[in-house]
Order: structure tokens, then C-alpha cells, then sequence
């Protein structure tokens, strides 16, 4: 099986991305990468696969007519600002917008964890401390509400969606690939 993809198909075409399948971006989170391939197969190895790796220039999945960036809640407040990435999670939220609503139908913006689950960054040589992690979590927290508030004036376009954990989070790919792909694809039967 022969997949190439161009990141960067002319607007309006879907480039060389391969029909039918899940497209997943190789810089994504392993665990969710592994569990996917798990229970739907790697489509580089397997004929019958439905999981496509690949480098993707915006999003992280592409499922049918749908473009998706995912962000765990660790990450998310950090890539808010910016902190130890290169793009701001409003940047790739832009990119998505631009790219996806000439290649794709619906943008969304997945997020996956619960605020609890926040761990605090620390700075090498800066005081830790359990009120200082208190503080920060708070920051932390504060900022994701904000950004939340603005979403959907800043994205209107982009599907905001929440999910409790990474499983959640796999379960609700699959379930979107199997009704979005699997489902339509299959022919209906008529009676007679």
C-alpha cells in the first residue's frame, strides 16, 4: 500500500492524503498513537490497518472531513503562553482555521484530563514548595478558564470539545472515525 501525504495540498484538494483512514500526526502523544493502532491497526503495515501515521502540517488527527488538535490538560496552560514550545496553542488554533476550512469541513479543539490533574513547572533554581505549587496550580487553572471564556469569540469556527482522561479520548476517536468513516461508508440495505 502506497501512502504519501503533502502537507500542504493545494487549497481545495485533499492532497495525498489517503481516503478512509485515520491520520495521525507522528509527533502525538505515543500512548495514544499505540492504543489506537491497538484496536484499529497500523494501515503502513497492515492491510486491513485504519491508523495512518504521518507528519501533518496543522492538527494532530484528520478523520474524514474533520480536523482535530488535541491538548491534555498538563499541556494546555503551558502552550497557552507558549512555555517550552514554539507556537502558542492560539497560533496552531489560527493555522487550523486557515488550513482546515479549505481542506476540511470542522476544525475542533479536544482537550483531555481534568484540572486536577495540573502539575505545577518549576523553573531550575526557583523555590518549589507545596504553596508555591498551590500558586502556581491556581495560575495554571485561571488561565485555562480564560482562555476558555474567549474561545469561542477568538476560534468561531473551531469545535470546542472536553474529555476526563486519555482513554476517553481514544474511545471518542474511535467512535468518531467508526461513525464518521466506518459507518458511512457501509452500503444500506434496502427492503423490498
Amino acid at each position: 500500500m502506497r501512502c504519501s501525504y503533502n502537507p500542504l495540498p493545494k487549497p481545495g484538494s485533499m492532497g495525498d492524503l489517503p481516503d478512509g483512514l485515520l491520520i495521525v500526526d507522528d509527533r502525538e502523544n505515543d500512548k495514544v498513537i499505540h492504543k489506537l493502532i491497538m484496536s484499529l491497526g497500523d494501515a503502513k503495515t497492515d492491510p486491513e490497518g485504519k491508523v495512518f501515521v504521518t507528519r501533518l502540517k496543522t492538527g494532530d488527527y484528520i478523520i474524514d472531513d474533520w480536523i482535530i488538535e488535541a491538548k491534555e490538560i498538563k499541556d494546555l496552560s503551558a502552550s497557552i503562553i507558549g512555555q517550552g514550545r514554539t507556537r502558542t496553542v492560539a497560533a496552531q488554533l489560527r493555522d487550523q482555521q486557515i488550513y482546515g476550512l479549505q481542506h476540511f469541513k470542522t476544525p475542533y479543539l479536544v482537550v483531555y484530563g481534568e484540572t486536577k490533574d495540573l502539575k505545577p513547572f518549576f523553573h531550575k533554581g526557583s523555590k518549589g514548595g507545596k504553596q508555591n505549587a498551590v500558586i502556581q496550580k491556581a495560575r495554571m487553572k485561571a488561565r485555562i478558564a480564560g482562555f476558555k471564556k474567549s474561545f469561542l469569540f477568538r476560534f468561531p469556527a473551531t469545535r470546542y470539545f472536553e474529555v476526563e482522561s486519555l482513554d476517553d479520548f481514544v474511545a471518542w476517536l474511535i467512535e468518531a472515525y467508526t461513525q464518521k468513516v466506518v459507518l458511512k461508508t457501509q452500503p444500506t440495505s434496502s427492503s423490498e
